[in-house]
């Protein structure tokens, strides 16, 4: 699927909104890298909140941070319907 060419999420196969959930999120990473004023005092919380902020922006809120999976919690969740499509966890290297 190309990048811009929304379709509502229940349009789409998991492993499309996964790819796009993954590009989302390695866009937002390289914004930033881009902007380092804006992040760089920033405990790793606030970052996971910055690229929810992408993923939600196109999944409407589909995704949320610091949750219950199982029997952990996960940074990032991206869950349509009753489907985990993307899971992910933020470190800081």
């Amino acid at each position: 699927m190309r990048f811009g060419g929304w379709r509502p999420e229940h349009a789409t196969s998991d492993a499309d909104s996964y790819q796009l959930a993954v590009r989302l999120l390695v866009g937002a990473r390289n914004q930033m890298e881009r902007l380092p004023a804006l992040v760089a005092s920033r405990p790793e919380e606030r970052l996971r909140d910055i690229l929810l902020v992408s993923l939600n922006a196109f999944f409407e809120g589909e995704s949320t941070g610091e949750t219950l999976n199982g029997k952990w919690k996960t940074d990032l969740l991206l869950r349509i319907g009753d489907r985990n499509v993307m899971v992910g966890e933020c470190k800081i290297w």
